[in-house]
């Protein structure tokens, strides 16, 4: 039996690494058997809601929703006391989801909303390295996507290894791209083509080609067209951000924390 390869980037050259691949089950929330359902703005497909009960919101959903309202204020006194209860909440989540890659960029998300930067990079830094560590013997794409956006659009552009890291994340989804469109010439299954389309598009948004990206996303028939259209090619988000590119790396961090 032959050994499985996939291509992970890892420095200055891209390398084969056999047996070694992403865990997506670590770059998920630690809920297992959450079923997809539409958050309210934009409408996207999530895992928030467990199947146990329909009107129990998984605590990672809650404490994003928590984030996403604290930052819609325009009060600063209001807007701070809502970070420090979501600052709560997503610390009893790591405590019970210490391996949720989203979970720590959410925290990330939050601790940098409320002025705590070097708590924001340590998160940012322990999600890179479970992704790192957890490298298994599999071929799954959207894991290795994470890993790309993670290092493109995560909070090392707040550290000295801002344009290293920034490269590492481009070098990744330049590879992707590659398997994609491999993989899109040899499948004829159109579940799979609309699923490898999107991976392709969010690669092409890492690589910053926003008109690639809305050609694939169209192509994948995705619910994450319409977020794209109405924020990164409107250069507008769900709240205030200081440029026009942040508005992409808010949209390819939300991808990573909402997509199936």
């Amino acid at each position: 039996m032959g050994t499985k390869q996939t291509f992970l980037y890892l420095g200055k050259k891209a390398s084969v690494v056999s047996s070694l691949t992403f865990l997506l089950l670590l770059a998920q929330p630690c809920a297992a058997n959450d079923s997809s359902v539409s958050v309210a703005l934009p409408l996207v497909s999530n895992n928030c809601i467990s199947q146990d009960s329909v009107t129990t919101a998984n605590p990672y959903c809650q404490v994003n929703t928590m984030y996403e309202e604290a930052m819609a204020l325009s009060d600063k006194a209001k807007r701070t006391e809502k970070l420090n209860a979501a600052v709560e909440v997503i610390n009893s989540y790591l405590i019970d989801c210490p391996n949720s890659v989203k979970g720590l960029v959410l925290a990330s998300e939050i601790y940098r909303a409320r002025g705590g930067r070097s708590y924001a990079i340590q998160y940012n830094e322990k999600a890179k390295n479970i992704l790192k560590k957890y490298i298994i013997e599999s071929n799954d794409m959207h894991a290795m996507l994470n890993y790309a956006i993670l290092c493109s659009a995560g909070d090392d552009r707040y550290t000295a290894e801002s344009d290293d890291s920034r490269e590492l994340g481009k070098k990744q989804a330049e590879i992707i791209v590659q398997l994609c469109q491999k993989q899109l010439n040899d499948n004829t299954d159109n579940k799979v083509k609309q699923r490898l389309s999107e991976t392709l598009a969010i690669a092409y948004l890492v690589l910053g080609d926003k008109k690639q990206c809305n050609e694939y996303l169209k192509t994948s028939s995705s619910s994450w067209l319409d977020v794209f259209e109405n924020t990164v090619l409107k250069e507008t988000w769900l709240w205030p951000v200081s440029r026009a590119d942040n508005v992409e790396k808010e949209f390819l961090l939300y991808y990573l924390k909402l997509s199936d």
